[in-house]
């Protein structure tokens, strides 16, 4: 079973923001406006989800461990918005989960050097001088494996927790 340790999302608002303004007018435990990026950079709680949002409407929200936090932190931001007298109402705006960064552990440790053809060589980027895991780029799927001699595992780029389960399943074909 794999544990999610980070989720990214995104979406757009469809209007343009003037992020200063709308940082002047904010008090929450992170609040900083990067001119020179054109982005403003929330959290409303320390060590929580961070939201960052464009000058074109467009925002990420980034450092979500579950689902639930996501969604949480996704109405957060529309109420603010909707107090600041931004938005009228939310029923425009997109959304939508974006990365379900996932670990596993497979319990064993794992010859990467074996590991390697197994897999195909095509699809494994191998270089234990350069980097100490085996990354491997599944055909024909979006996401990407990390794997460590030590048995633990990433997956980066599942869509959903449901896709990454499903990677697991078709890596443990292989092994």
């Amino acid at each position: 079973m794999v544990e999610i340790v980070n989720i990214s999302a995104g979406g757009d608002i469809h209007r343009e923001v003037d992020l200063e303004e709308l940082s002047e007018t904010l008090d929450l435990p992170m609040n900083e406006f990067d001119e020179e990026a054109n982005r403003l950079l929330l959290r409303y709680r320390t060590g929580g989800e961070m939201l960052i949002l464009f000058r074109t409407g467009k925002y990420i929200l980034r450092g979500g461990d579950s689902y639930d936090g996501c969604y949480e932190a996704r109405d957060k931001f529309y109420e603010i918005l909707v107090d600041c007298g931004l938005l009228d109402d939310t029923d425009d705006i997109d959304f939508r989960i974006q990365n379900v960064v996932c670990t596993e552990d497979l319990g064993k440790t794992v010859e990467l050097e074996l590991l390697a053809p197994e897999l195909g060589l095509k699809y494994v980027d191998y270089e234990p001088e350069q980097f100490p895991g085996l990354v491997y780029r599944p055909p024909e799927r979006d996401y990407t494996m990390m794997i460590y001699s030590s048995g633990k595992l990433i997956i980066t780029g599942a869509p959903s927790e449901e896709v990454a389960e499903q990677a697991m399943e078709e890596f443990w074909e292989h092994i």
